[in-house]
């Protein structure tokens, strides 16, 4: 069977074919809404997909959008690739995935200067440090996943709260009994663990109380530093731990399990990210779920934007996160 063309379209709705490519690259300001829902159903009918190659001769665009992420081991970043391949697919938008950390990658990616993309969806520690190692960054539209440091005034972050995040799972513990709280903190020279331990601190304040400085724990957003900083949190003798992650709280549950302290009943573990295996570990870890899944959507459509419309304004959008109650945490009971 021949492959249904632009023309064909064209014919079948009884428009021509500039009509039919406005519609489908939704440039269609000018055309009416009956012209439109026509053009689209006879699409439809007809099975009709777009040629990417001649589109991308005739636009000299790619119709590829980069995902450039710092740690593509972390199950975070692919369950976030996923939801934006899906979301970019049906704008017939594909996906280059890119693992890319600044501070320790160097490498200037031409392929960025190669045209091979025409946007990013970028998640880095330091916009600016990013920009400086990969100056082709500059020439396309970049919406931020997460904010970053030394990030634009006018760059386009659509992202969850991080610090609202972490406000709201301390506050929680605070308000069931738990006062005794320690913290992993991720990197400091990330912007997010840095809103992370600002939000946690910011709560302690709200119930008058103040974290020691020995509660506070480096760690990384890893489950060995997890793991690692169990020793710590058995001398502390606190009640609950706020982790950086999902993965720093997977290796402390494993690390205080070890040590002979049980979760929950002697200390509460709250994980960040809601990572889809702490619903089935044991026990089920208590998180904070980040909406992943409107981030990706709004972003995607965002930059698709951009991309489209070079007139369209940037955006800073983000997305109050939700505390999820598992088996990791308790009310904090008082024997009298």
């Amino acid at each position: 069977m021949a492959r249904i063309t632009l023309k064909d379209v064209a014919k079948a709705a009884g428009v021509s074919e500039t009509t039919v490519s406005l519609v489908l690259n939704k440039k269609n300001h000018r055309i009416s809404d009956e012209t439109v829902l026509r053009v689209e159903k006879t699409a439809k009918e007809l099975n009709y997909t777009p040629n990417r190659i001649a589109r991308s001769l005739a636009t000299k665009t790619s119709a590829v959008i980069a995902l450039i992420f710092p740690d593509i081991v972390n199950p975070y970043f692919p369950s976030l690739a996923k939801r934006i391949t899906q979301e970019a697919l049906s704008h017939d938008y594909g996906t280059m995935l890119i693992n890319y950390d600044c501070k320790y990658d160097k490498e200037p990616l031409s392929i960025l200067q190669s045209g091979a993309v025409d946007g990013a969806l970028l998640v880095t520690r330091d916009y600016g440090l990013f920009e400086s190692q990969v100056p082709a960054i500059k020439n396309i539209p970049v919406v931020l996943l997460e904010p970053s440091n030394n990030m634009r005034p006018n760059s386009s972050v659509i992202s969850s709260d991080f610090y609202a995040g972490a406000f709201e799972a301390t506050s929680w513990l605070l308000s069931n009994g738990h006062s005794s709280i320690a913290c992993l903190t991720g990197p400091q020279d990330i912007l997010v663990a840095k809103l992370r331990l600002d939000g946690m601190l910011d709560a302690m304040k709200c119930f008058g109380l103040k974290m020691p400085s020995k509660n506070i724990i480096p760690s990384e957003f890893s489950m060995e530093a997890g793991y690692s900083a169990a020793d710590v949190v058995k001398k502390l003798k606190v009640t609950a731990v706020v982790c950086n992650s999902d993965f720093a709280a997977f290796g402390l549950i494993k690390g205080l399990n070890e040590k002979g302290i049980r979760v929950p009943e002697d200390v509460s573990i709250f994980g960040y990210d809601d990572l889809t295996m702490g619903a089935f570990t044991t026990p089920s870890l208590s998180t904070v779920g980040l909406h992943t899944d409107s981030v990706s959507t709004l972003a995607t459509r965002h930059l698709i934007d951009l991309i489209t419309d070079p007139e369209t304004e940037p955006l800073q959008t983000f997305l109050q996160p939700k505390v999820i109650l598992r088996g990791s945490t308790s009310k904090r009971i008082f024997k009298n």
